[in-house]
């Protein structure tokens, strides 16, 4: 799809020999994507290996473990992800983003569609800089070509 999306001005996307969709990169992840994607990475912090019990150096074991909690069907293992999730949800709303994908400290969002990019970079950095919510990095990126193809053919199945 990277290619695709880099080569070709205009793309056909066809699932069981129909025509799905058709047209720029630009009309088709308007058209049939899902707004932006927000990525947020979480620090993930670890007993120093003194702390560990006898036996156990060199093993990472999270600090203030904490029970897995499921966020619409997505678990978060850390108490990292889910101090980032909350704050994230709080300051842009939860009718602002949901979550999409959880995996080894890297959090992805879905905002949607009438979301103010403008507000998002503000407040986004507002959350970095505060070391509470444990988040190191974050992106916004447009939908891809890629998740529009998935879309399409999941549509016509």
């Amino acid at each position: 799809m990277e290619e695709a999306d880099a080569l070709c001005t205009r793309i056909g996307i066809m699932a069981f020999g129909e025509m799905q969709g058709i047209g720029t990169q630009t009309h088709l992840k308007g058209r049939h994507g899902k707004g932006y994607n927000l990525t947020v990475v979480v620090d993930k912090d670890t007993m120093p290996e003194s702390a560990l019990p006898p036996g156990e150096a060199g093993r990472e074991v999270p600090i203030g473990a904490v029970p897995p909690i499921a966020v619409d069907s997505i678990v978060l293992r850390t108490r990292e992800e889910q101090e980032a999730h909350s704050a994230v949800t709080h300051t842009l709303g939860r009718d602002t983003v949901s979550l999409t994908s959880a995996y080894s400290g890297t959090l992805v969002y879905q905002l949607h569609l009438d979301t103010r990019i403008a507000s998002i970079f503000s407040l986004m950095e507002e959350l970095s800089a505060n070391r509470a919510t444990h988040i190191v990095d974050w992106g916004l990126s447009q939908t891809t070509l890629e998740s529009v193809f998935i879309k399409l053919v999941e549509s016509a199945c």
